[in-house]
């Protein structure tokens, strides 16, 4: 009977033991550390020599000792950044413990890089944020943290546009085979309003450019204002005349590159010896004409 409970309570105490906890993803162990206040938390996402070492022909040849230097100096570096992301908490009084992860993106921002951009976006007190961004690498379903481009924006919580997040869809949805087609109905729907010179129509469909930084790459223009008005009228006037000796529309493959106001969705034209390239840029759920460039005659 004795044994009979000895081995009833050692069973009870295995049921009851708490389960293992799951090893938190590279965007979830980020904000911990903010949490905890503890860098040590990102340790196990830092580049390792033999992950140095897989990259190949993507990165600088060096030799071993080489190599354990570069990953001092790099980590040495990264600590760093994440240090001015802490201060941007406490001079901004923000109270680690009510950050909330919600979601990451991860894309590449240069086509020609084989290193990601990853954006995280992270609720606090009800409000959405997306002024976290890393560089990154997914290697056998694992993200290593490479670097911290601009820590100074972290947590500083100005912008509730979700822009980052925003350009990030965008690159991401360009590599939908359902993507190019949108564009090329896009862009006509551009070219026919230019030549009606439907005003409302197009000017709905461009990215504002102004002293408003709150709006600056982040809204429509408001045909209501006539400053941004001319502003559409002149890019109209752009499309209209670069297009006016077009007798048909050859669309060539939509690009993606990283500037600062964005990631541009390019949609290039040919016509005629000439290339004209729509430049856009994702505000919330829609593509707005942000430049017109053309090449050739």
């Amino acid at each position: 009977m004795r044994n009979l409970f000895s081995v009833s309570f050692l069973f009870l105490l295995v049921a009851c033991k708490p389960a293992a906890r799951q090893p938190l993803s590279l965007e979830e162990a980020v904000m911990q550390s903010f949490r905890d206040d503890k860098f040590s938390l990102l340790e196990d996402y830092l580049p390792t020599k033999e992950f140095y070492k897989s990259l190949g022909e993507e990165v600088q040849q060096r030799t071993d000792p080489e190599i354990d230097s570069f990953l001092v100096e790099n980590k040495s570096r990264i600590s760093s950044d994440w240090e001015k992301m802490r201060e941007n908490l406490k001079e901004g009084k923000v109270q680690p413990e009510a950050l909330k992860f919600k979601e990451s993106l991860v894309y590449k921002p240069y086509p020609k890089s084989s290193m990601q951009a990853m954006v995280v976006i992270y609720d606090y007190r009800g409000k959405l944020f997306d002024d976290l961004t890393f560089i990154v690498k997914e290697q056998a379903g694992k993200k290593f943290l490479l670097g911290i481009p601009v820590p100074s924006s972290a947590f500083r919580m100005r912008d509730s546009t979700l822009r980052n997040s925003n350009q990030a869809r965008a690159a991401l949805e360009m590599l939908d085979p359902g993507f190019a087609p949108k564009m090329k109905i896009l862009v006509t729907e551009l070219i026919n309003a230019a030549e009606k010179e439907d005003i409302s129509f197009f000017a709905d469909r461009v990215v504002y450019r102004g002293e408003d930084d709150n709006r600056n790459w982040k809204s429509a223009i408001n045909s209501s204002v006539q400053e941004e008005k001319n502003q559409a009228l002149a890019l109209m006037s752009q499309v209209k005349e670069v297009m006016s000796d077009c007798p048909g529309l050859e669309f060539g493959q939509v690009m993606g590159n990283s500037e600062s106001e964005g990631y541009w969705i390019i949609q290039p034209v040919n016509c005629t010896g000439k290339t004209i390239h729509f430049a856009f840029l994702k505000v919330g759920d829609r593509f707005l004409l942000g430049d017109l460039d053309t090449e050739g005659r």
